[in-house]
């Protein structure tokens, strides 16, 4: 009997081990680069032009693009659509003319809440503050794994 409590119990623990093993479904441990790559290209990087065909209405830094020298090839594009041009003028306003509340439009009766895009662009870089951290993790581990096979 006692023989039969104690190969329970061996077996009991021998497969406990295996059986509360911690690992998770949507979690993954960063072993080299590529895996943060692909991290940055799922998570931070904002869509190309060829991605997001309408720029002006786009869910992400839709007008980041007039900040700079990118608006000539977005107005060139649609240069002949006159209403994509007036919607495009409306869109802008504000972002072009420095005003206070760039949601705002030319008459000053409408207001356009722009809080979602600036959530998302925070997101980006709160990963990518995050792959900085890991990046830092990952150097430590190589560091310790070179050490370890001298």
């Amino acid at each position: 009997m006692k023989k039969n409590i104690l190969l329970v119990l061996a077996v009991m623990i021998l497969v406990r081990c295996g059986y509360l093993d911690d690992y998770s479904q949507d979690m993954v441990v960063v072993k080299s680069v590529s895996d943060l790559d692909e991290v940055l290209l799922g998570s931070v990087y904002i869509p190309s032009k060829e991605e997001v065909q309408d720029l002006a209405w786009g869910d992400i830094g839709w007008w980041l693009h007039i900040l700079d020298d990118d608006i000539n090839t977005v107005i060139t594009d649609q240069a002949e659509n006159r209403i994509w041009n007036s919607a495009m003028n409306s869109a802008y306003f504000g972002y072009t003319t420095w005003q206070m509340e760039v949601g705002r439009s030319y008459k000053g009766d409408e207001l356009a809440a722009d809080n979602a895009l600036w959530d998302d662009l925070y997101r980006r870089i709160n990963v990518t503050n995050i792959i900085l951290d890991e990046i830092e993790d990952l150097r430590i581990f190589y560091v310790h794994s070179f050490i370890s096979c001298l």
